[in-house]
């Protein structure tokens, strides 16, 4: 195997690849949209840091990074890189060797450049590339979901009243907002976040970057919350006919009562009746309560892994 920087000239036959690789996950999870190509593989030609791995003049892979950031995946002082689904890929045939060898090649020259952590976007359903990576050392830190725009069931709380909130509501909820940022603060998550991030959070959502549907009480209490945007984590996300879950929470006294699911069921009423037909949702796979309700009513595409390099 023989590899080479990732070049403009390599831009096609990476792009190729990646599209295999996402048909690869289409077989297993029907519900993924169907795509012409795959966007943006050009970013990765750019930078340097990109690899390309040929056998017998053939590429047989490829893997790209964005541009390295400081305090990284939480690890302050330390500068991390991220490569996203269409960011790399890989034949079949010998996949968790060339995954392997690219990362080997890759990580060297990351390290020169003082690059200390790295994450990569994997296609849930494809065994070889998450045992290429979980054999060098890497952990699955979030997820990314998808299902159609179909009904989860009746909703049981009738007395319960469901609405879209106003944007100039939003500050209402910013209490619910702050519990959940606390609730991703505690184990086994141990999601940090400064005073700083938070407040920049809450004020980028106040402003209105998203759709939010809420559930309350008979007293007008908000008992829980759905944030939707039309962008996701990926370029699946960006489909037109697909909304993505930026957000949910339910006050604790009502979980186990039905009301997060009644919330769901009412968000995709709504949503199916404007005319989009797939919802996605990303979440921190070490966060249990949010893996537990997931994956009742949604089907896994994404595993991102994680690893600290030195």
């Amino acid at each position: 195997m023989t590899f080479k920087k990732f070049s403009k000239e390599h831009i096609e036959e990476a792009r190729k690849l990646a599209l295999n690789n996402y048909e690869e996950e289409r077989l297993a999870v029907p519900e993924l949209p169907a795509v012409a190509s795959i966007p943006m593989v050009e970013l990765f030609a750019e930078n340097g840091l990109g690899i390309v791995a040929f056998e017998n003049d053939k590429m047989v892979g490829f893997l790209g990074c964005f541009e390295p950031w400081s305090d990284a995946f939480d690890f302050l002082g330390d500068k991390g890189t991220f490569c996203p689904l269409m960011g790399h890929g890989a034949v079949k045939e010998n996949r968790i060797l060339i995954y392997q060898k690219m990362f080997e090649k890759a990580a060297s020259e990351w390290g020169n450049k003082e690059i200390s952590s790295f994450a990569i976007a994997l296609y849930a359903h494809d065994s070889e590339a998450k045992q290429a990576f979980f054999e060098y050392g890497f952990g699955q830190r979030c997820a990314d979901k998808i299902r159609r725009m179909e009904s989860i069931g009746e909703i049981k709380n009738k007395n319960l009243v469901f609405e879209e909130l106003e944007l100039s509501r939003f500050p209402e909820i910013r209490d619910l907002r702050i519990d959940l940022n606390n609730h991703l603060l505690k184990s086994p998550c141990f999601l940090k976040c400064s005073q700083e991030e938070l407040e920049n959070w809450l004020n980028k959502v106040e402003a209105g970057d998203r759709r939010t549907f809420v559930v309350c009480g008979t007293d007008g209490k908000v008992l829980a919350y759905i944030d939707i945007t039309g962008e996701g984590e990926n370029f699946v996300g960006y489909n037109k006919k697909m909304r993505n879950i930026h957000g949910a929470y339910c006050v604790p006294e009502f979980r186990g009562q039905n009301v997060i699911q009644d919330l769901l069921e009412y968000v995709i009423r709504n949503l199916k009746a404007e005319g989009f037909e797939l919802l996605g949702v990303d979440h921190e796979s070490t966060n249990p309560t949010a893996n537990r309700f997931w994956r009742k009513y949604f089907t896994d595409y994404t595993c991102s892994v994680l690893r600290k390099i030195f």
